[in-house]
């Protein structure tokens, strides 16, 4: 396919993959302190957050929020269940699944482009080719409004593709149970025939990876389909790569703790590799 081409369905994808990303907050009053990001994700009504387990852990989750319609911050009111019960803690699955009181879908409903479970790829086998998007709001992105808690975030957008087999060896990393794919020091945008210097992203963590499964199907607004794989957890992007942890995780969760049913992963091995999850909500 022709680089116009890929820029300009990459460029339709954006706006949605965007619009499905919320950034995670914790209250510093008058202002507020961004953590991270999360994916909305809509199941028959119900509304999720899925994102990092180190963002929303057990110890932080009652002060979390997120941005909201008119300007507005809401808190995360309902129930997570993550695999960190600290900020702190060291687990090889690093995921959290929220989900809202309903109660609060009134701040939120119009606001994100919620995902739907078709929209979730488990399973998902790795291709080499530019195929997978990471789209989020890097920390060091964010510009705050002073004395308001309210900010302007700018996105990170990336076509990239996965990293070497021998990567996942020399790090340590499982092909079963996370994703790499590659973020080097220096990109080229859409829009420039040249390349710029990446400053150090972060605070990605709980940003989402898309995979685009064929360039040449797409929908009647000429969008190409994308499908959330993977929840980026680890910054490498001195060594070339970032990491994402694999979306079954989530979806194993959504099924065993909320009581959804959906289709298992048999490329995961869910009781062996999350050996605890912890548990907390707020009506």
């Amino acid at each position: 396919m022709k680089q116009n081409d890929l820029n300009n369905l990459t460029g339709k994808i954006f706006p949605l993959t965007l619009k499905s990303t919320t950034v995670i907050n914790r209250p510093d009053p008058p202002v507020v302190t961004p953590l991270g990001n999360g994916v909305m994700l809509d199941i028959n009504g119900t509304y999720y957050i899925i994102s990092a387990g180190h963002l929303m852990n057990i110890k932080d989750f009652p002060d979390l929020m997120i941005q909201a319609k008119n300007n507005k911050m809401t808190l995360c009111n309902g129930k997570l269940v993550t695999t960190y019960k600290t900020y702190g803690d060291s687990q090889k699955i690093d995921i959290a699944i929220f989900r809202f009181s309903q109660r609060q879908n009134k701040h939120i409903d119009g606001y994100y482009r919620f995902i739907k479970p078709n929209d979730i790829g488990i399973e998902h086998k790795t291709v080499e080719t530019s195929s997978y998007i990471i789209s989020g709001y890097p920390l060091n992105n964010i510009k705050k409004i002073t004395g308001q808690p309210v900010y302007i975030a700018e996105p990170l957008q990336v076509l990239t593709a996965t990293a070497r087999k021998r990567t996942y060896k020399k790090f340590g990393f499982d092909p079963k149970t996370h994703i790499l794919v590659k973020l080097l020091g220096r990109i080229k945008p859409f829009s420039s025939k040249f390349k710029k210097r990446l400053k150090k992203p972060t605070g990605i963590s709980g940003s989402g990876l898309w995979y685009v499964p064929n360039w040449k199907k797409v929908d009647k607004n000429g969008v190409p389909e994308h499908i959330l794989v993977g929840i980026l957890t680890d910054n490498f992007i001195d060594q070339g790569f970032v990491v994402a942890v694999r979306i079954d995780f989530a979806t194993d969760i959504i099924s065993h703790n909320f009581g959804v049913s959906g289709k298992p992963s048999h490329l995961t091995n869910f009781a062996e590799e999350i050996k605890q999850v912890y548990e907390v909500e707020i009506p």
